[in-house]
């Protein structure tokens, strides 16, 4: 009897995994009774009609006609699980036609101006109404579908070419204006591109770009936060397609200019009141008034009278030796020069490869190196050099949140992310990237006046001299645009050699600002000590420097919608401008001011 029950009770907890788990005898939503063969055209645009053809579609009745799958967009996400019906007509027994009007594109391709071409893939239904009441409808399917639907002319589709060529520059692809039936075919790759490392190569013809059927340039453009594309390309010796993947880390859309223009108007008239009417934070107002009496107390000492064009006269007395290099100090300085100048020159296989890890790493290990040796002592040296290798952990963390949001480490790929105008720089495209500029420069400000036991020999002089000059140039690449011409795209500088000299004298005097600002500040504001320089590294810059670099992750994983990505753009552009202005005039009125003179702020 205990057997038996145990068979029976074995039998239900079988009976229930076969009923949960086994197979389904559902009866279908709709009647299978009619056989669909094909359609066309694959490729419409409004006010085409749709002849899908068949077998067994009875006569006088509507059709409804559902496709779904995947929708892909130029630039935007693929949209998964898209289900769109429309109305067709039965022409025949075996032919049933779809007229595509406005309401039809504004399905499959978005209304209005934000219609762009979109390629469906996925299945296709046309289905019957039955006639038995309450019975399911009469359908037939046809699987494995793709179809294309191009909106007509729109206001933003200039503006989605221009983005595209953007893109394809970026890249190093040219492709041929011309279209053909299976795509658009490549006349040129760049060398030492991302095209070129994916394999594309010239004759290509891009058939697809990210599931979208590229039958024009438009139709190349990745989606917000893509890192890596999708190509799929048709070659001349091969039977079949062939698919790449290309890197598109990096890329960034140009400025709208609707909107954003009166957000970026309020945020100036903002900035204005807080940088020039309010008062100064407390902290601020301490660092402002340590720089004008050190300022005063340079002028004081040069019986110099008190103005803004003495102190630039009195600051370039003192710094000036430190930067017109003499005797070996040119020679020095010109290796240095010569590296950044050869930057722009990507024939070169030197340029073409050189990435900024080596950069960061052989310049640093050369200053570390230097202070090892010039110590008075074996253990003083090795005390210092160990504070400098300290120091390098700064421009380490700044280059990280470069590689993080430009997807790259060669030099050459990460200048191609940038434009030649400011709104175009590295530095202005992220909220994380003026603090790590910050920081890559602070290391720069190493100065060995204040340890007594490092010999200041010229040899040590020389390669600190050749370091700032490597990070300054290191900055203006990463930051500032590096070699770019405004108006001129960089793609058009690759292999032309007028522009790439006209490249090589922008990112030369770029560094030599960027010199001559950090010899400013040293005159200013008196270089720290390396043992404090380090304490101040531990506790605060280098927490902020991984702070910074988890902001710069958090906003390339965010990746902003363009107008989001334009607002912030402009509004670090503008605070910028506005801060060195609201500096300059506050630095003006402290040195025109009597001592100890107490105002009110001149806008109450």
């Amino acid at each position: 009897m205990q057997g038996l029950r145990g068979v029976v009770a074995i039998s239900f907890l079988l009976g229930l995994v076969w009923l949960v788990a086994g197979p389904r005898w559902d009866t279908p939503g709709s009647l299978q009774l009619i056989r669909v063969g094909d359609f066309a055209p694959r490729d419409v645009e409004p006010g085409d009609r749709v002849a899908i053809v068949g077998e067994g579609f009875p006569a006088g009745k509507p059709a409804r006609v559902t496709f779904r799958g995947v929708l892909h967009r130029p630039g935007a996400l693929a949209q998964k699980g898209a289900e769109i019906s429309v109305w067709g007509t039965v022409a025949a027994p075996d032919r049933v036609e779809v007229a595509f009007d406005d309401a039809a594109e504004a399905l499959f391709c978005g209304a209005g101006d934000r219609a762009t071409h979109t390629t469906f893939e996925g299945d296709l239904e046309v289905a019957f109404a039955s006639a038995l009441p309450g019975a399911p409808p009469i359908a037939g399917f046809l699987g494995g579908v793709t179809f294309d639907v191009r909106p007509g002319p729109n206001a933003e589709a200039s503006e989605r070419e221009r983005e595209a060529d953007r893109l394809l520059a970026f890249l190093g692809l040219h492709l041929a204006p011309q279209w053909r039936a299976d795509g658009l075919r490549v006349d040129a790759v760049a060398s030492e591109s991302r095209a070129q490392a994916a394999g594309i190569a010239t004759g290509d013809v891009l058939e697809s770009f990210d599931g979208v059927r590229v039958r024009s340039p438009g139709d190349v453009l990745p989606a917000p936060g893509e890192r890596d594309a999708t190509l799929v390309l048709r070659r001349v010796s091969l039977p079949g397609p062939v698919v790449r993947t290309v890197c598109v880390g990096g890329f960034r859309p140009e400025l709208p200019g609707e909107w954003v223009a009166s957000a970026l108007a309020i945020l100036g008239a903002l900035g204005v009141v807080l940088l020039f009417a309010a008062p100064t934070p407390t902290g601020v107002s301490k660092w402002l008034q340590f720089a004008i009496a050190r300022a005063r107390n340079r002028l004081a000492s040069r019986r110099a009278r008190r103005s803004m064009r003495a102190a630039a006269a009195v600051c370039w007395a003192d710094v000036g030796g430190d930067i017109i290099p003499v005797g070996l100090f040119a020679v020095v300085d010109a290796a240095a020069c010569a590296l950044i100048a050869l930057l722009p020159f990507g024939q070169f296989r030197l340029a073409a490869t050189l990435d900024v890890g080596i950069l960061v790493a052989g310049s640093g290990s050369a200053l570390v190196a230097a202070t090892l040796v010039s110590g008075r002592s074996i253990g003083g040296g090795a005390r210092r050099a160990l504070h400098v290798a300290w120091q390098q952990a700064l421009p380490l963390v700044a280059v990280a949140g470069v590689v993080l949001a430009t997807g790259s480490l060669r030099l050459q790929e990460i200048a191609g992310a940038q434009g030649g105008w400011p709104w175009d720089w590295l530095v202005f495209q992220s909220p994380a990237a003026p603090i790590a500029l910050v920081l890559l420069l602070s290391g720069a400000r190493i100065d060995f006046g204040a340890e007594g036991e490092i010999a200041d020999g010229p040899w040590l002089r020389a390669v600190l001299r050749a370091y700032r000059i490597v990070v300054s140039g290191l900055a203006s690449v990463l930051f500032l645009g590096a070699w770019s011409i405004p108006g001129s795209s960089f793609a058009e500088q690759d292999g032309r050699p007028i522009l790439q000299l006209l490249g090589a004298a922008c990112l030369i005097a770029k560094t030599g600002l960027v010199v001559l600002g950090m010899a400013w500040s040293r005159w200013v504001l008196a270089p720290l000590p390396l043992s404090q320089r380090s304490r101040l590294t531990a506790l605060w810059l280098f927490p902020a420097g991984l702070a910074t670099f988890g902001l710069g992750a958090l906003w390339s994983f965010w990746s902003p919608r363009a107008a989001t990505q334009a607002t912030l753009t402009g509004a670090l552009l503008i605070a910028a401008v506005l801060g060195v202005a609201a500096l300059a005039q506050r630095l003006r009125h402290g040195l025109l001011s009597p001592a100890n003179e107490v105002r009110l702020s001149p806008f109450l």
